[in-house]
């Protein structure tokens, strides 16, 4: 009895055991580390506005004085209150915490020296992160935005440079991580930097782990393989301008790498994972034994998955694969053997000339054409008024005598005359918007001749007087009740030099660059090679528009670097090729090639255009500017540069007032680089906007983005038309896209959006896309 009596309270004992002390100890252990966490205390304090002596309940009111009383009584741990703070140096050893990462704004340049660590702050307004030369430092939970240069940069060196659950956005470059430092990255975001997310030099080492590389103008990370030693394992890379991962061989870093790609998410990227040389001189084989690639998805990039120089390939891949790159070096040394001498580019010049003068030509015998009626029918008019006049003046005095004045035809003169008034008004109306001074001058002539004839008649009116007459008054009561003669029909009374009767149509192009790639077609092929397969097809526009995406400075032909990749500016005599296109309207939008140049860069180039009769805007007027591009429609250009401070209610007043006023609205939206290189939902509620006041069609510019656009209510919004010239044909057998837009406009109707998609082949040129 006693035994079981035992075996009862063990049972209890244990179900007491197994129940409660779990709910103990963790109650012990959250008491604990509550009264550890409250105790938690910080050498110095700083509260923005307060100055103190650095303790918690006196702070200092600027973290330079925590820095330095630390340098002169010692201390490792820094607090900050939420406010506004500015840059500092933040000593060897010494660790600071923010109160919020929202709250603490620090503007200007925080430096790390050895053994740092910073957290829970945001750095912003042009402000950025340096780890200086061979820094162990801890970025924890920091936000970096619109950094200058760079979001976070660390020196050359042999640093551990240590970034976690970090925001880095909307920078130049977002972080640059120089040669010879370990990383240890991991819940990173980096997004809409203008160029790379992150750019990683040789001799790198450690590891990217679960971090997100979206919308950045280039590539999400940019990394040189040379003696590298790095992971790049769970991560997510998304919408970049250029590649997820591309990876690079630079002559300077000779020694192989040892990059792993594994586990990763690609999507909408141009290649998932590329693999280049920007200076040349590296093979296929060096990206082979430098990276391993494994276990990634890849969806909907746009040039493929992983790019053929990092695949691993085939014997009969690398035979053709050599058999490439034979072709390509003869390629090259035949490239660096072409060039076109002063009296070759004379030539081209007076050819291009030639050819614009053959077109003005042409449009000059057309506008003449729309005239000729008019004309005709006012030396027919002219004349019949005349002969009226002229009958009227040559009254005999026998008839004044027995009849007196001609009262009817005197009273049909003084109608005509009054009815020539209006003509000579409309006339002159229409003159204006005529383009050739040949057909200005014949349509004023004809008008001299209808004004000096109204002169004529006004003087014999005033000078006409019978005197005396025997039954003058007789016939006067007579003629006054019968209605005038008729000189000036309803019909002619309307008449104008010339009618717009017809639809008038207008195509706008994307933007207009070449690739150095396209030299050598241009010097074996000619000036033709980019718009002579579609010339004629642009010359039945009405007008013709594009945007020019690089100046056009140069007298002569431009000879890029070997292996360049940046865009190109036309020789200046491409004005006149471009004219004798129909392309007679250019946007000057605020792209890069031109700010590199400066403001004297729009300035030339607009005066260049000019020499050719091609007009052009925008680029050096801040805010918005409007030009009306066709005298004779109701058609308004206005230019919207993207700032900061987006200010778009002036804009969006001036398209209410132009379309109040039947003008058809057309804006060119600028795009900021440094704002990000993708289309932000902030981007497109500002285009849709332009819609929402009675803009017809909105073409952005200035970023390199993927062909997009979208019907919105009733216009038609252009996010990217794409390089009408595109650098991003590689081969042959492949062509570029880019999209046109036409514009009909219709008397008395809704204007009309048309796209048309067009192509350009490195062999062919541009033609339309059926």
């Amino acid at each position: 009895m006693k035994r079981l009596s035992n075996e009862c309270e063990y049972i209890v004992m244990k179900r007491y055991v197994t129940t409660f002390l779990p709910l103990f100890l963790g109650a012990f252990f959250f008491i604990v580390s509550y009264s550890y966490v409250s105790a938690a205390s910080y050498d110095y304090y700083v509260k923005d506005g307060s100055s103190g002596s650095g303790s918690e309940s006196d702070p200092f009111g600027s973290i330079g004085d925590a820095i330095d009383e630390i340098k002169s009584n010692g201390g490792d741990t820094i607090f900050v209150n939420k406010g506004s703070y500015s840059g500092f140096t933040l000593p060897k050893g010494v660790e600071l915490v923010g109160a919020d990462q929202d709250g603490v704004i620090i503007t200007g340049l925080v430096q790390l020296e050895h053994d740092t660590k910073i957290s829970k702050v945001t750095v912003a307004s042009g402000g950025s992160i340096l780890a200086l030369k061979s820094a162990d430092v801890e970025i924890e939970k920091v936000h970096v935005k619109n950094a200058l240069i760079v979001g976070i940069k660390a020196e050359e060196g042999r640093g551990t440079i240590t970034i976690r659950d970090s925001i880095i956005e909307k920078s130049r470059k977002g972080l640059y991580m120089q040669a010879g430092n370990e990383l240890k990255f991991e819940g990173l975001l980096v997004r809409e930097n203008a160029e790379e997310g992150l750019d990683v030099r040789e001799k790198v080492s450690g590891s990217i782990e679960k971090s997100e590389f979206r919308n950045n103008g280039e590539s999400g990370i940019e990394i040189v393989l040379g003696d590298s030693n790095l992971a790049l394992r769970s991560n997510t890379f998304s919408a970049n301008g250029a590649s997820g991962i591309a990876a690079q061989f630079f002559k300077g870093a000779k020694d192989v790498g040892d990059v792993r790609v594994e586990g990763n998410r690609m999507s909408k990227n141009d290649y998932g994972i590329d693999c280049k040389a920007p200076q040349g001189g590296s093979s296929k084989f060096y990206f082979l034994n430098s990276l391993r690639i494994s276990g990634n998805t890849f969806t909907d990039n746009r040039d493929g998955e992983i790019a053929k120089s990092c695949k691993i390939m085939t014997d009969e891949e690398r035979i053709a694969f050599e058999a490439e790159e034979k072709k390509k070096a003869e390629e090259l040394a035949e490239a660096k053997t072409l060039t076109l001498s002063n009296e070759m580019l004379r030539d081209r010049a007076a050819k291009a000339a030639s050819l614009r003068k053959e077109y003005d030509d042409l449009r000059e015998v057309k506008e003449a054409q729309t005239i000729n009626a008019s004309l005709e029918t006012l030396e027919a008019l002219s004349g019949r008024i005349m002969a009226v006049e002229k009958r009227f003046a040559s009254q005999s005095k026998t008839t004044c005598l027995f009849r007196g004045k001609e009262v009817r035809t005197e009273k049909a003169l003084r109608l005509a005359l009054d009815d020539s008034k209006g003509i000579i008004d409309s006339f002159q109306k229409g003159i204006d918007t005529l383009e050739f001074d040949s057909n200005k001058r014949r349509g004023e002539e004809a008008l001299s001749r209808l004004s000096e004839m109204s002169g004529s008649i006004e003087s014999s009116l005033d000078q006409s007087s019978c005197g005396f007459s025997l039954f003058g008054w007789v016939f006067n009561v007579v003629e006054s009740k019968r209605a005038p003669e008729i000189i000036v029909s309803e019909e002619e009374k309307k008449l104008t030099i010339r009618k717009i009767e017809d639809a008038q149509r207008i195509l706008f192009l994307g933007d207009m660059a070449y690739s150095p790639r396209l030299r050598k077609n241009i010097i074996k092929i000619g000036d033709d090679f980019f718009l002579g397969s579609i010339r004629e097809e642009l010359r039945e526009f009405d007008l013709v528009t594009g945007g020019l995406a690089v100046p056009l400075l140069s007298d002569s032909d431009p000879l890029p670097p070997i292996g360049s990749t940046a865009l190109l500016s036309f020789p200046t005599r491409f004005s006149n090729v471009l004219s004798s296109s129909n392309i007679r309207y250019a946007h000057l939008g605020s792209t890069f090639p031109f700010a590199k140049e400066g403001t004297e860069s729009f300035e030339k180039t607009a005066t260049n255009l000019s020499l050719a009769n091609v007009q052009s805007f925008g680029g050096t007027i801040d805010g918005a500017s409007e030009v009306k591009p066709l005298s004779q429609a109701k058609l308004s250009f206005f230019e919207y540069r993207e700032t900061k401070i987006g200010n778009t209610e002036a804009l969006k007043t001036s398209i209410e007032r132009a379309n109040e006023s039947g003008q058809v609205v057309v804006v060119y939206f600028v795009f900021d680089r440094a704002l990000g290189g993708s289309v932000t939902e902030e981007r497109k509620k500002t285009a849709r906007a332009f819609i929402d006041a009675g803009a017809t069609l909105v073409l952005g510019s200035g970023l390199a983005l993927p062909l997009q656009s979208e019907v919105y209510e009733k216009g038609r919004i252009a996010y990217s038309q794409g390089f009408v010239f595109d650098d991003t044909a590689v081969g042959l057998e492949k062509e570029s896209k880019s999209l046109g837009f036409i514009l009909e406009l219709r008397p008395d109707q809704s204007p009309v959006i048309i796209e048309k998609a067009l192509t350009f082949n490195e062999t062919k040129g541009l033609t339309w896309k059926e």
